[in-house]
Formats: C-alpha cells, sequence, structure tokens
C-alpha cells in the first residue's frame, strides 16, 4: 500500500465512525468538552508514520477546532499496533488494515467512555493507570481545568511554548 492509499482509507474508516478530518488528522465531538483526536505524523526519514491520540478541552484550546497532536491539552501518545507503533505503508495489507482499525476502536471506545464519565475520572485514568506509560497534558491552563497544578503532573507536564 503506498502512503495515499493508507490515508485513503484511514480517512474512510473514521468518517465511516463520524469523525471529521482536517490533512493527516481525525475529531470526533464527543458531545462532552473534548474532542477526541487521532492523527498521523509522518516520518521524514522513510516511508513510514506514526499514529498519536488524545483529547482536545474546547473551553480552554487555542487551536479548536483542528489542533494537530503535539498542540492537544493531553496527549495519550502514539498507538501500539502488532507490529510496534510505527506503520510501513509498504507493509500495510488489508490483515494489518484490520488489525490498526481493531486498536484505533479499542482506543475510541476506552476514550469516550472517559470523556462521558466526566474530566475527574478522565485524569485520574491518566494518572493512576497510566502513570508509566508516555502522555503528557499542555500547560497550566490545562492542569488548572482538572483542579491540578504542573507538579502533580511530574514529568506528564509540558510548558507550552
Amino acid at each position: 500500500m503506498t502512503k495515499q492509499e493508507f490515508k485513503k482509507a484511514l480517512t474512510r474508516y473514521f468518517t465511516f465512525r463520524g469523525f471529521c478530518h482536517k490533512s493527516s488528522h481525525f475529531y470526533y465531538d464527543s458531545g462532552t468538552d473534548f474532542v477526541i483526536v487521532f492523527g498521523l505524523q509522518m516520518s521524514n526519514y522513510g516511508d513510514y508514520c506514526y499514529m498519536e491520540h488524545g483529547y482536545c478541552i474546547k473551553q480552554i484550546s487555542k487551536d479548536i477546532p483542528f489542533p494537530k497532536t503535539y498542540q492537544l491539552n493531553l496527549n495519550a501518545g502514539r498507538l501500539m499496533f502488532g507490529r510496534g507503533k510505527t506503520i510501513v505503508f509498504s507493509e500495510c495489507d488489508n490483515e494489518y488494515m484490520l488489525c490498526i482499525e481493531e486498536k484505533i476502536d479499542e482506543e475510541f471506545k476506552m476514550m469516550l467512555n472517559l470523556v462521558k464519565e466526566g474530566k475527574d475520572k478522565l485524569i485520574d485514568y491518566y494518572l493512576i493507570h497510566q502513570q508509566d506509560k508516555s502522555w503528557y497534558v499542555l500547560s497550566d491552563r490545562t492542569a488548572g481545568f482538572f483542579g491540578k497544578t504542573r507538579n502533580d503532573f511530574q514529568y506528564h507536564f509540558v510548558d507550552e511554548g
């Protein structure tokens, strides 16, 4: 599969599930304070990419309606697929696309459940259950939205810049 074929297949997949898209990012308005975002991060070194995901907080994001993954208020990190975090376009056959779609479905359902339960459940999930994973909150505004300070997040906090 080529890069263009992969992006086209992914766009069909996300559009069918109610996402809108811009470029290589896909956005789902959850009907809460949050927009759920999945985005492709293309490699500068080869014919591959990564998929990052996370949450944009509508009322405080400066980048609404179409933030990139590095602009998300809570970046949940890169998704891990059956062959690792790297998506190599030439290796994307129907079987691997199914694996990618199943992982996105699983992650999306979990994310949607968290935002429906509220911001306290969402942030507790990351602070308690994902403490050793690679995720971060962006800015003091985001920390404040969750009723926290930057110190509550330790190395999971990134200054906006």
